[in-house]
């Protein structure tokens, strides 16, 4: 079976990839060392310019459509000219999804099972919202021959409009993740009351409210690891107490080796972003055995069990800095539950988002979707 992976994978601008990347990155370090009977070939689906929050309006929409209509044109010349059994795009369900549905109509023409993974949380407020993007993307599914979602929500919202073709996959976490995380962890210990964020610091990512959040808390330390710009990190600094240069430490970017270091050496992780799809930064922390507190938005909720006897991690409303002083404070005084969690997460990793286990789920849709 042959597969033919559109998906961002080598960007320009390393922020422009994020989760998608990684993941394809998890999938094709398994897959070259374990290919069984699938040939997948990559084609990278990445962005020329660097996109934010900050981006023009009118810039980011004229340089992805042109983006966009340069990758249609490569795909379409890639399944007329070769045999794919199966195009699988991967897709963040934004305006992405126009080019979503011309390539799943192209691959249907061309007798290609066309597989659409849409690598976000955010389709059940697309249909509650309506609108273009949520028509087109209702367009996009049912031209494909499988659709991939994150979290139950989104299923059970594409399955309530009579699509019966959905599956639900997880991320993986990296294939030697564990064995870099024991080489790492080996004497690292937590310190009291470090409070850690990791990811692109963006106000969606709530770090407004964490900031002031901890700017409450007695004796608290705030790391905050990823690219800031210089914009938002004055507002970070603005909205802090004049104290904060004792509690609050805006880190940069680090490796991925000084992130795990975080990790290993946090007193509590928190992610409190107004959405996600299904973050690999959670994962991650949670293989290093961090408590957690995070929003529950996209997958967060099931990936942390948030609702079970064995929950790994702590939820709390978006955006809500009163909400979030309080449960970090509660919980960073809570020695016995950190631990449960700490241990419910390492446990919950090794059983549901090994490799091995969402290879297997892959190739199983591959395979349903030429049936």
């Amino acid at each position: 079976m042959k597969i033919l992976l559109c998906s961002p994978y080598i960007p320009k601008f390393k922020d422009n990839g994020g989760g998608i990347v990684k993941w394809a990155k998890n999938i094709m370090g398994y897959y070259e060392t374990y290919k069984g009977d699938v040939d997948i070939e990559v084609m990278p689906f990445d962005r020329s310019i660097y996109v934010h929050d900050n981006l023009n309006s009118f810039v980011r929409m004229y340089n992805g459509a042109k983006d966009y209509l340069g990758l249609i044109g490569k795909t379409y010349r890639r399944i007329k000219n070769e045999h794919f059994d199966v195009l699988h795009l991967c897709s963040s369900a934004q305006w992405s999804v126009i080019r979503d549905y011309i390539v799943m109509k192209m691959a249907r023409h061309k007798g290609v099972a066309g597989v659409i993974h849409f690598h976000c949380g955010r389709i059940p407020k697309l249909a509650e919202e309506g609108g273009l993007k949520w028509r087109v993307l209702k367009r996009v599914v049912a031209n494909a021959s499988a659709v991939i979602v994150l979290d139950d929500e989104s299923r059970k919202v594409l399955l309530s409009y009579g699509f019966d073709n959905v599956h639900k996959v997880a991320n993986p976490m990296g294939h030697e993740l564990m064995d870099e995380i024991a080489s790492i962890g080996a004497g690292v210990e937590r310190v009291s009351r470090r409070v850690l964020f990791v990811g692109h610091v963006l106000p969606s990512k709530g770090v407004f409210e964490l900031v002031s959040a901890c700017a409450g808390i007695k004796d608290v330390e705030l790391r905050i690891v990823g690219r800031v710009e210089e914009r938002v990190k004055e507002e970070l600094i603005r909205i802090a107490p004049a104290d904060s240069g004792k509690w609050l430490h805006l880190l940069g970017e680090k490796t991925h080796e000084e992130v795990l270091h975080e990790m290993l050496s946090c007193d509590l992780f928190v992610l409190p972003s107004y959405t996600e799809g299904f973050p690999n930064v959670i994962i991650e922390a949670m293989a290093c055995g961090a408590p957690i507190i995070a929003t529950g938005v996209g997958a967060i909720p099931e990936i942390l069990d948030s609702d079970s006897a064995s929950k790994a991690g702590v939820l709390v409303p978006v955006n809500d800095a009163e909400a979030l002083r309080n449960a970090i404070s509660t919980l960073m005084d809570d020695e016995d539950t950190k631990r449960m969690l700490s241990e419910n997460a390492v446990d919950k990793v090794n059983s549901s988002y090994s490799v091995p286990s969402v290879w297997k789920n892959l190739v199983c849709v591959w395979k349903k979707s030429v049936n």
